[in-house]
């Protein structure tokens, strides 16, 4: 039902994401702002409804995609210093 869509909308953009977009978003907004945005991802899922969870759960994969690109980055960063 609507919980396998959303995974599959989760894991699907995801995939997508991880492959092109991180060393674009991290090199405009660096790596601790591109944390803290993305965060928003993780709180957008508010109203299970096809309409609302479905169109979240694909956000939440582009943001899932950046933030563990962003938080390794970050901890590499840190451990270098």
């Amino acid at each position: 039902g609507l919980g396998t869509y959303a995974l599959a909308s989760v894991y699907a953009t995801f995939i997508l994401a991880s492959m092109f977009l991180p060393p674009l978003v991290i090199y405009k907004l660096r790596t601790k702002t591109t944390m803290i945005l993305v965060i928003s991802g993780y709180v957008a899922q508010f109203h299970p409804t096809f309409w609302t969870l479905v169109p979240a759960a694909a956000y939440l994969g582009v943001c899932g995609a950046n933030l563990w690109a962003a938080s390794s980055a970050y901890i590499t960063r840190v451990r270098k210093d």
